[in-house]
């Protein structure tokens, strides 16, 4: 749950008023988490409705706001510390030397989750299990019903179709394929051995069709006595289709999970757009495959910024060093690369969505990502579009996805946006508009 939501004030702990916002209850479980002993206030950011995680980098959350916010609350004459303390998903768009140096006031990195809160207020350290961004199993239940009305209207249109070519049965197989994406899938999901998603529900739409076809020729079922052009069209149409069903609805959960870097889902996504050649060549103007992460041992000087804000614990230190301790974990969101003192490491940092990936193929919304600027003040800077047009300036590159992209989204799903960084260079990452995913953040 957010720690800084959707309210233009300074919100003392102990107060009963109410935050009209998209995130009230994420409002609520924090202030509950905090103890009514603790004097502190919560400072909140105006978001545009968008959560932390996702807000951070998309600039709303990010450290111009921030200053700014500290300003117009006058928070250097409202306490008497100089310490903040700030959700770690967020520093995908805080940079903390550069508060400090403009504000005085000193960042603490807090833990992911709100109720990991009280444990920092006591004065005890962030433990490293704090700082890993999971997706359990509660998280992944409050995600289906989402993910089911989002595909509402698709799975209708594509269910008539399939029942007006090959009969009931069809269409009826339509749906399975839709309830095993979004249903199966996120339930069993630790357990499927492999790597790419869509494999995964290539695998899961296969045994699902098998099953249920097993099911339905057994005699008993809805298809017992059919004629047989429609078993036949029955059958082809769910080995063709329902396989492919399952494995783009499982593609497009890579922009739910913390665990999808913007380099594999491009890879992915990739492979599958082989069959269209353009379209492949599209999504590779806006998108590489190649991992970018890199750490400078040279320029590292063992501060450990990195362990504190990288939610998957990618970092560890070793000495006075710190090392890549597991690469293959990365999810390149660029929070390491945005608060690294000293610019040791360096990211193309961006989203794993794969619904990204396919609107810059398909060109929706344009050359860019097609979503709206709101035209406010943010940590980019002025609107670069100053109204409803492309969210992209001129000549920038952008992962081809709206604002908050239209896959998935709701207050308890997880993802990521994405900032585009500058690999090599010897600045932090320049923040610009990728893609916004909602989760529990």
């Amino acid at each position: 749950t957010s720690f800084l939501l959707l309210c233009p004030d300074l919100a003392a702990v102990q107060t009963t008023k109410q935050v009209t916002a998209n995130y009230q209850l994420s409002f609520d479980e924090l202030r509950r988490n905090i103890p009514l002993s603790a004097a502190c206030y919560i400072l909140v950011l105006d978001t545009d409705g968008v959560n932390v995680w996702c807000a951070a980098s998309k600039g709303t959350f990010g450290t111009e706001e921030l200053i700014r916010k500290i300003e117009q609350c006058h928070l250097a004459d409202v306490v008497s510390h100089r310490t903040l303390i700030l959700p770690q998903l967020g520093a995908t768009g805080v940079r903390a030397l550069e508060i400090a140096r403009r504000t005085g006031f000193n960042v603490e990195w807090g833990p992911v989750r709100a109720s990991d809160v009280p444990h920092v207020l006591a004065g005890r350290e962030v433990t490293p299990a704090m700082r890993r961004a999971t997706f359990p199993l509660i998280d992944r239940l409050v995600l289906i019903p989402v993910e089911l009305v989002n595909c509402f209207t698709w799975t209708g249109t594509l269910a008539f179709i399939f029942l007006m070519t090959g009969g009931f049965p069809a269409a009826l197989s339509v749906l399975v394929a839709v309830l095993a994406g979004n249903v199966i899938f996120p339930v069993f999901f630790p357990l499927f051995p492999f790597r790419y998603y869509s494999v995964k529900g290539l695998f899961l739409g296969t045994i699902t069709m098998m099953l249920f076809y097993l099911c339905q020729y057994s005699g008993t079922g809805v298809i017992a006595g059919a004629p047989h052009w429609v078993v036949g069209c029955s059958r082809l149409l769910a080995l063709l289709s329902v396989p492919l069903i399952s494995a783009i609805i499982t593609l497009s959960w890579t922009g739910c999970t913390p665990f999808a870097s913007k380099s594999a889902t491009t890879r992915e996504s990739l492979m599958w757009l082989s069959v269209a050649p353009p379209l492949k060549a599209r999504a590779r103007k806006y998108f590489s495959p190649d991992e970018s992460l890199a750490l400078c041992a040279d320029r590292c000087v063992g501060c450990g910024m990195c362990t504190h804000v990288c939610p998957q614990g990618v970092f560890v230190a070793e000495g006075r060093k710190v090392k890549l301790g597991a690469r293959q974990r990365c999810m390149e969101c660029g929070a390491c690369a945005m608060n690294c003192p000293v610019s040791a490491v360096t990211v193309d940092a961006g989203v794993g969505c794969a619904i990204g990936v396919w609107r810059a193929a398909t060109g929706a919304g344009g050359d860019c990502c097609g979503g709206e600027c709101s035209g406010k003040q943010t940590s980019r800077g002025s609107s670069p579009c100053g109204g409803k047009q492309s969210c992209c300036a001129s000549g920038s590159s952008c992962c081809g996805s709206e604002p908050c992209c239209g896959g998935s989204s709701g207050a308890a799903q997880f993802g990521t946006c994405g900032l585009l960084g500058q690999p090599g260079a010897t600045t932090p990452p320049v923040l610009r508009p990728r893609t916004c995913c909602s989760q529990p953040q």
